[in-house]
């Protein structure tokens, strides 16, 4: 369950961003994570509501902003939106594919 080793990472990135600020309670963190990044989301934010317990961000919420695949042919350059990684470009029908959005993982903003 790699969604356990990637709230915990999340946690650590928050705590330590919010101790340069002083240690204040964190209220809210925005967090990116594209459709094909391969996260579970639930079990994702059953990990962060389980490991923030404790912490400064006891009372923090989560709002996770989840942008769709998107995929660039490398045979006739169109861009179109993907689902997954397996597919063809709906332009020449090629599978020469570049993954150009969709897999982000970051915390985007805090609020203190």
């Amino acid at each position: 369950m790699h969604e356990l080793t990637i709230a915990r990472n999340i946690i650590e990135i928050v705590t330590s961003e919010a101790e340069k600020s002083g240690r204040r309670p964190i209220r809210e963190v925005n967090l990116e994570i594209g459709l094909l990044a391969g996260i579970e989301f639930e079990s994702l934010n059953f990990a962060l509501e389980a490991l923030k317990k404790g912490t400064i961000m006891d009372k923090a919420s989560f709002v996770i902003e989840k942008p769709c695949g998107a995929g660039k042919c490398n045979n006739c350059g169109y861009e179109f939106t993907i689902e997954s990684f397996l597919g063809s470009c709906g332009s020449c029908g090629s599978q020469d594919l570049d993954i150009i959005r969709g897999r982000e993982l970051r915390v985007k903003s805090i609020t203190i």
